[in-house]
């Protein structure tokens, strides 16, 4: 990173981030991002988008995260394209519009890459259940056998 190569500043703006080896610090990652995206890194320039989204380390600016999105998206990071897409599907930084939105999840769909799955889902629902019955027959067993030990207990003649 200090010989300005921009995925060793891009790596080093995640851990500042996100705190990994080093103490975070959010405006360090916006610094460390912003020289990676001078050099044209996608990655860096998606993830100061998403930071001038969310207000981390710099004030809250959609427009600027938009702009920052778009010059990822449009040399084909996949991440970025999806990113694009959520903007254009909420009209964050952006004008909004569902036909652009899909087009950007085309595009990043195309490349592999799938919206991570948020909140309640069928499949998550059938896991949870799965796990309360197997929770409670356990309990149920361990209640009975102390039943019916404690019952065995009582009636030996051997063991008063």
């Amino acid at each position: 990173a200090s010989q300005g190569y921009p995925y060793a500043l891009y790596n080093l703006g995640n851990m500042y981030k996100d705190g990994m080896g080093v103490p975070q610090d959010v405006v360090e990652a916006v610094r460390l991002f912003q020289l990676a995206a001078d050099q044209g890194t996608a990655l860096a320039q998606n993830n100061l988008g998403l930071m001038y989204e969310e207000g981390m380390g710099v004030p809250q600016d959609f427009v600027e995260a938009a702009r920052w999105v778009q010059l990822a998206a449009d040399q084909g990071e996949a991440i970025a394209q999806y990113n694009l897409g959520r903007l254009y599907e909420s009209g964050i930084g952006v004008t909004k519009n569902a036909a652009e939105a899909e087009r950007w999840y085309q595009l990043a769909e195309a490349q592999g890459f799938s919206a991570p799955s948020t909140g309640f889902t069928w499949s998550n629902a059938s896991a949870v259940l799965v796990l309360f019955v197997i929770l409670f027959i356990t309990y149920m067993y361990k209640k009975f056998k102390k039943v019916e030990d404690s019952v065995r207990n009582e009636s030996d003649p051997i063991n008063p």
